[in-house]
Formats: structure tokens, C-alpha cells, sequence
């Protein structure tokens, strides 16, 4: 398995001039590089593992009942990793084998995402596969990646989210960052950690597209005068002034941003 890796990287670097080559090709050699991986692994069995039996009891109950109800006391969210893993059950009935699968699917994804990652921050295809073989043949993702346990899911779906943060960033794509904070949320609906970078992501895109190219704490300094000075000020002035006088000082944008993430903080309390 590692003389395939090395190949792979050996393989990365040799294409890496070719203008014919496409991603695709090195993707494909990931996924067979983790199918690989996991084939002399072999996970097979409907047994639980560490303490993925008590997501596991979770994921039968909502089978059975149609609810989303912890069985045990447990200290992760779960919800979206329960009905992901409800989703591999529907074909042949609940099975902790079912469950891993379900698991290994969202790591493979977050491997590719990695790749595609790197790739948008502008590393080459050699340091693109390199990062993507270290994630594969991490003792924790790898190990873990054959449980039902939290640790990946939540890993893979924010790498994903980031994959599309990142396009997002580089193309002012409103489409793909309204995926990376769907993603977010859908982090935070597996662990409680999701709610910072549901904060992260809605600060930089602020900083980097609403006021690209000034200080931060210019744009702090705006802020701290639009909800601590401006209120009191635009109260005794007249309507037309007001408007005129909040064009001047307001940052509208952020002013937005800060409401809607506020908003989508505070729904995603309620999981």
C-alpha cells in the first residue's frame, strides 16, 4: 500500500506539466488508494465498535419510530450523522456493518474534497495528492473511518464545506457559499464544535469580499460607530438626513452579514 502511494505521487508529479492531464485521473487513483485500503482492512460484520453501539441504538430507533431520540446519554449531536447513517439501513434493514459503510462513503468524499482544497488554493496536482494520501493513511481518520463513531463524519463534512468555501471565494459564487454553510449546519447537526465555524466562515467571506483590501480593525472601528454613535445621532435627524447620514457612515454589507449569521446562529441553537 505504500509503493502504491509513492506511485501515485510519482505518477501526480509527471502529469503535473501535461496540459492534456485532468484531476480527474489523480482523483480516481485516491478513491482506489481508500478502497484499497479499506479491502485489506476488511470491517465486515454487524458488530458495534469503541462506542458507536450507542449512535448505533439511536440510528435503529429512527428506523423503527421515525424520531430522532438518543437512546443512552451521549455527548455529540448526532442528527445528521444518524439519518446519513439511516440512509445506508433502508436497503437491507439496520446493521452495523450498514453504518461503517455509510462512514467510509463520507471519508472517501473528504479525501477528494482535500484534493480538490489544495487544488483551489493553488498547490500543485504532487502536493495536492500528498496531502490527500496523508489524510487516507492517518492512523486516526483511517482507524476511525471504520466506526460509526463521530470523529470523521464531522472532519469530512467540513472538509467538504471548506471545498466549497473556498470556491466561493475565489469566484464570488453565492451558490457555493450557501452550500459551505448548509454543509456548516450540517456539521454542527454531528458536533457541537460546528457553531465556530459556522462564525468562521461568515467572517471571512465578510472580510474578504464585503471590505477587501481594509484593516480590520478599520472595519471594526465602522461597526463599533454604526451600533454605538450613529443609532443615537440619526434619532434626531430627519428621515431624508437619516438615510443620507447612514450612507455615509453605514456598512451596509457587513451590517447584513452580522444579522443573518446572527439569525442562522440562533436556529442552529434550536439542534
Amino acid at each position: 500500500m505504500r509503493t502504491f502511494g509513492v506511485t501515485l505521487l510519482a505518477i501526480a508529479e509527471k502529469i503535473e506539466t501535461s496540459n492534456w492531464a485532468s484531476d480527474r485521473f489523480i482523483i480516481a487513483a485516491l478513491i482506489l488508494t481508500w478502497i484499497a485500503a479499506i479491502s485489506l482492512i476488511n470491517p465486515s460484520g454487524d458488530f458495534p465498535l469503541n462506542d458507536d453501539w450507542v449512535y448505533g441504538l439511536v440510528v435503529r430507533n429512527l428506523l423503527k419510530t421515525g424520531h430522532f431520540q438518543f437512546i443512552s446519554p451521549a455527548s455529540a449531536n448526532l442528527f445528521t450523522q444518524a439519518y446519513w447513517g439511516a440512509l445506508f439501513c433502508l436497503p437491507s434493514g439496520f446493521s452495523f456493518a450498514a453504518l461503517r459503510l455509510s462512514t467510509l462513503v463520507i471519508a472517501a468524499l473528504g479525501v477528494v474534497s482535500l484534493y480538490g482544497v489544495t487544488r483551489e488554493v493553488g498547490c500543485s496536482k504532487t502536493m495536492a495528492t500528498l496531502a490527500s494520501l496523508l489524510l487516507i493513511f492517518n492512523p486516526l481518520y483511517l482507524g476511525l473511518a471504520n466506526t460509526f463513531m463521530t470523529d470523521v463524519p464531522f472532519t469530512a463534512t467540513l472538509i467538504i464545506c471548506f471545498y466549497f468555501y473556498v470556491i466561493a471565494l475565489n469566484r464570488k459564487s453565492k451558490l457555493n457559499l450557501a452550500l459551505a454553510l448548509l454543509l456548516a449546519l450540517a456539521a454542527l447537526g454531528i458536533r457541537q464544535y460546528g457553531l465556530i465555524f459556522i462564525a468562521a466562515l461568515s467572517a471571512g467571506y465578510i472580510v474578504k469580499n464585503a471590505y477587501a483590501g481594509k484593516p480590520l480593525f478599520k472595519l471594526l472601528g465602522q461597526q463599533a460607530w454604526e451600533w454605538g454613535f450613529s443609532g443615537p445621532i440619526n434619532a434626531g435627524l430627519k428621515p431624508q438626513d437619516r438615510f443620507r447620514h447612514r450612507q455615509t457612515w453605514s456598512p451596509k454589507p457587513i451590517n447584513k452579514a452580522f444579522k443573518c449569521h446572527f439569525n442562522l446562529c440562533a436556529c442552529s441553537f434550536s439542534l
